[in-house]
């Protein structure tokens, strides 16, 4: 069934160099939900975006906050890694105010969107 998700909706998604999805994670997101600065932003987006499609969808797909917390964390560390240390604290402290300002979705409150099939793509590596 996934793969089918794959196939129908490949066009739509693109694999940044940090292995996260973008393009259709990023519909029904407001990013980082903090202001990024430039030099980080392309980093650090996708993982953002899928973060919160975790927050606003994984209760529904039996993802716990806790996973969604891990899977954004070694997203972050992933995407800013092989970086000048200046930049990797960036991407620690945007991270950092990002979790503080989305907010876990419990069963039963997930927004209707939440159903679609590109939403299960999103968090296909969260729940490995």
């Amino acid at each position: 069934m996934l793969l089918a998700i794959f196939f129908l909706l490949g066009s739509a998604f693109t694999l940044t160099a940090a292995g996260q999805l973008t393009g259709m994670c990023s519909m029904q997101s407001n990013g980082c939900s903090v202001p990024v600065p430039p030099v980080i932003a392309p980093l650090i987006t996708g993982a953002c975006d899928r973060q919160v499609q975790c927050y606003n969808c994984g209760s529904m797909y039996g993802i716990t906050q806790r996973t969604c917390d891990e899977d954004f964390s070694d997203n972050l560390e992933e995407a800013c890694d092989d970086v000048p240390d200046a930049v990797e604290s960036m991407c620690s402290v945007v991270g950092a105010a990002h979790r503080q300002n989305t907010v876990y979705m419990p069963p039963g409150s997930n927004p209707p969107y939440c159903s679609q099939p590109w939403v299960m793509a999103c968090l296909r590596e969260v729940d490995d």
